[in-house]
């Protein structure tokens, strides 16, 4: 996985993102990178998704994807996790909280860092 290539990625592993997806760039002139994508388009949808106790399959694949990324060779990728999805989680530690068991051991170590270095508890 790389930057290029993360928001193809998104899509083949979460394809039920896609309407949001195609509805938020449809006014793009130019289609926006990775991190518009996912702070726009994955986190509102996330958001949606665990305030409704979303499908636990659904949610398992998404995180899937955020191991991958926190797994990814690819600096900016990570940094996608973290500053895109991750930091926004963090907003509120109960939906943070609710998150974990979805979590790998990368992600959470991320989200961890994340929360440490913007000084917030957890």
């Amino acid at each position: 996985m790389n930057y290029t290539t993360l928001v193809d990625t998104m899509l083949s592993h979460v394809p039920e993102v896609r309407p949001f997806y195609e509805k938020e760039i449809s006014w793009y002139e130019k289609t926006p990178g990775p991190h518009i994508i996912f702070g726009d388009v994955v986190n509102p949808w996330l958001r949606d998704l665990l305030v409704s106790n979303g499908n636990a399959e659904l949610l398992g694949r998404l995180f899937g994807l955020f191991e991958l990324m926190a797994e990814s060779n690819d600096a900016n990728v990570k940094e996608v996790l973290a500053f895109s999805v991750l930091e926004s989680l963090g907003d509120d530690p109960n939906r943070l909280h609710s998150c974990w068991g979805y979590m790998g051991p990368l992600t959470r170590q991320l989200s961890d860092e994340v929360e440490n270095w913007l000084g917030r508890k957890q």
